[in-house]
Formats: C-alpha cells, structure tokens, sequence
C-alpha cells in the first residue's frame, strides 16, 4: 500500500469503500467491562506451577470463546537479534535474511510450548498435536500499513480468519489497528508491550473439532501513524489430511485432503464471513 502527496491523495487502486467499516457498525472502544477486551495470556503464569493449572484454564477460555488472545511473554530470548527501533528501518534499507531466519525459529519452539498447554486443555496427549503441526509449513509476513487521511475509503486488511492453524502476530509498534470480532461486535486489539497476538486458524479450529474457534478478524488504518507487524503462520495437517483428532470424539467435519481445502479456503468471499470450513461440518 502507498500513498502520494503526504497520505492526502489515495491513488484509486487502493481505493476499498466496500469493504471498509460500515457506518453504525457497533466496535467496542475501551471501557471497564473487561469481558470486551480480548483475553491476555501470562506465559509465566503457564511457566509457574503455582499458577499453571488456572492459566492454561484462562488460554482454554480464550481459544474458545475469542480465537484469539494477547499472549504476554518475555521477548528478550526471541527479540534478541532485533533492536526494534531500527525494525522498520531494515525493512526498507537492509537485508536481515538471518534475524528473520533466527526468529521464525523462536516461533516454531513458542508454538510447540503453546501447543502443549494446548493439548492440557483440550484433556489430550501432548504427542498428537504437536505431530500435527511439526515439519509443516511456516510462512511469514511483514506488513506495513501508512497512515491516511481518509480512513473510510480504504481498508488495511478485510474481514477473513486465517486459513492456517496458528496465528503469531508481534505488533513492531504501538498504533492500533487489528480488530478481532466476538459476539456481533469489532474489538480493537490494544498493542501490549511484550506480548504476541495469537489467532486461532480455521486449521486448528478442524483438528480441535470445533473445540476452538478460528477468528474473524481486520485491520483498519491509523489517520497519522504507520504501523508495522511481523506474522508468523503455522500450518497444521495429519498425514496430508485435514480432520479432527481422533482423541477429540466423534468428528464434527468431514476430512479433505489439504490440497483441495486450500483450492475451497481461497475461494472464500473476503470480507463476507463465509468460511469454506463451514461447509464441512457435519
């Protein structure tokens, strides 16, 4: 996305009036009713076992009812081969093939812990999860989005889930702008220092039969800053099919071949809430 003469001019190729925000549309902003704010996840607490029974119930509740939670963590062993400051800078100017090689390395270990919380909430041996989503595909995203003065004629990215398993999303800095929806409302997802978004993909949402919801989510641009976010997506599949685990009961979807569930997810109606994986259900 770019914008000419200072954000003041949207060149008409970027021009979506159909697809951003409707106007009267409810977006929760703020407020003491936490209950509208997407659940955050204390890494220590899962760490801690004091503590770890009750918050791995508190990541359950999240995957759940949300698809979605700010995961608080301590990103000094991930972020090490980064200065932050200069993030953005890199991605214009320099090559930084390495860091990026090194980090998606430390989302591949953070998705492995998750996943075996994961597998203690859902009351399953640890081993099938994670043989789900081990040596699949990893992929990764930079994401800039500029400022623009007119933030009705555009939209950053439309409302979808994500056709993957697992969602990690760092927010480089702090200008909002991902929303997640819950209960027929827009929630903003507020950029929390040290901490990583994690959605909920339709992939995960088949093999945990329904147990997990895949969230719907977009993001909408800021009117005076840029905002930049690294994603990580994580793939997950059984033996080249994707199905519900077994250990999870009687399925709730048929099983498809990976191949021909990707043909059906792109062929989704962006910004419309139909979900290929709807069409699975039994």
């Amino acid at each position: 996305m770019a914008f000419a003469d200072h954000h003041l001019h949207i060149p008409d190729r970027f021009v979506r009036a159909d697809e951003v925000p409707a106007a009267g549309e409810v977006v929760v902003v703020g407020g003491d009713d936490e209950s509208s704010e997407v659940p955050v996840v204390d890494m220590a607490r899962l760490l801690d076992l004091e503590h770890r029974e009750e918050e791995i119930a508190w990541l359950g509740s999240a995957c759940r009812s949300w698809g979605s939670s700010s995961f608080s963590t301590d990103l000094s062993a991930i972020t090490r081969v980064h200065n932050f400051s200069v993030f953005k800078l890199l991605i214009y100017q320099g090559s930084f093939r390495d860091s990026i090689d090194k980090y998606t390395v430390e989302m591949s270990n953070l998705t492995m812990r998750l996943l075996r919380f994961m597998a203690s909430d859902l009351g399953v041996e640890q081993e099938p999860l994670l043989a789900a989503f081990r040596g699949k595909r990893q992929s990764t995203a930079l994401h800039h989005y500029p400022p623009c003065r007119h933030p009705e004629k555009v939209i950053g990215i439309a409302p979808h889930s994500d056709g993957f398993g697992l969602t990690l999303l760092l927010q480089v800095d702090d200008t909002p702008g991902l929303q997640v929806s819950n209960g027929g409302r827009w929630h903003p997802v507020r950029p929390l220092p040290g901490a990583f978004i994690i959605n909920i993909g339709e992939t995960l949402e088949v093999l945990t039969n329904g147990l997990y919801r895949s969230v719907f989510h977009r993001v909408v641009v800021d009117t005076e800053r840029d905002r930049v976010t690294v994603v990580v997506f994580q793939d997950v599949c059984i033996d080249g099919v994707l199905k519900p685990l077994p250990e999870l009961g009687e399925p709730r979807y048929h099983a498809i071949g990976k191949s021909e569930y990707f043909k059906g997810h792109t062929t989704e109606v962006v910004g419309q809430g139909e979900r290929f994986i709807d069409t699975l259900k039994k």
